[in-house]
């Protein structure tokens, strides 16, 4: 399974992906 988060603030986007052995697959 992946699991994405995404943090919108005002000034800054952050967008986090991985998956469920807890390899992070992308980190912006």
């Amino acid at each position: 399974m992946i699991y994405i988060g995404i943090d919108v603030a005002k000034d800054k986007h952050d967008c986090f992906i991985t998956n469920s052995e807890g390899e992070v697959l992308f980190n912006a």
